[in-house]
């Protein structure tokens, strides 16, 4: 089992250069919902659906936008260098 949550570790992670909302996304398929690690990724995911929200609508500059997009990738990738197998769903 440890080698399925360090693949997820890696493809959520690369996923991230390119795509954060489909990491984001991913990564929650994969946690249980009862779990802590769940509550911090739709918590990210939030606050990246309203960031985006207002940098379309020219409430905050790209800048900023950034800036609080940056911080979001740093706060999932400590969510996932934390995580545990207890943290996965069960397969099957």
């Amino acid at each position: 089992m440890p080698h399925k949550l360090t693949q997820l570790k890696v493809s959520i992670k690369e996923l991230l250069v390119s795509d954060l909302e489909k990491a984001l996304y991913s990564l929650k398929e994969n946690l249980r919902p009862d779990c802590a690690a769940f509550d911090e990724i739709i918590i990210s995911l939030e606050r990246t659906n309203r960031i985006n929200k207002a940098l379309q609508k020219g409430l905050i500059p790209f800048h900023d936008a950034d800036i609080l997009l940056n911080q979001i990738v740093n706060s999932v990738v400590f969510t996932i260098n934390n995580l545990k197998e207890s943290d996965l769903l069960m397969d099957g």
